[in-house]
């Protein structure tokens, strides 16, 4: 995927997109805000594939790490209001708070 191999991004997708969507899903507890997260997740992933390391971590443990950054990009850029926790990788959430 270093490469940009298209068929690479294409098995990651296949192997990671429904972990991502379920994460992106719980945190948000919004279909549509899970669905755009996942794709800018992908779209990150993409653009930065050359930056994952496996000696320093797992590729699923750097695909999360993406996914929450995206997520707190994502939430921000809508300037929401949230709280968030992370209890115990990989479970966070991004507490959507009502005004």
């Amino acid at each position: 995927m270093k490469n940009k191999d298209e068929r690479a991004f294409y098995q990651l997708y296949e192997d990671y997109s429904a972990l991502l969507y379920g994460l992106a899903l719980k945190s948000l507890r919004s279909r549509t805000y899970a669905e755009e997260v996942t794709t800018l997740t992908f779209v990150r992933i993409w653009k930065n594939a050359e930056l994952f390391s496996d000696k320093k971590k797992s590729l699923k443990t750097w695909i999360i790490q993406n996914l929450i950054l995206v997520t707190h990009e994502f939430v921000t850029s809508k300037k929401m209001k949230y709280d968030f926790k992370m209890n115990q990788f990989p479970d966070f959430s991004f507490d959507l708070i009502k005004d």
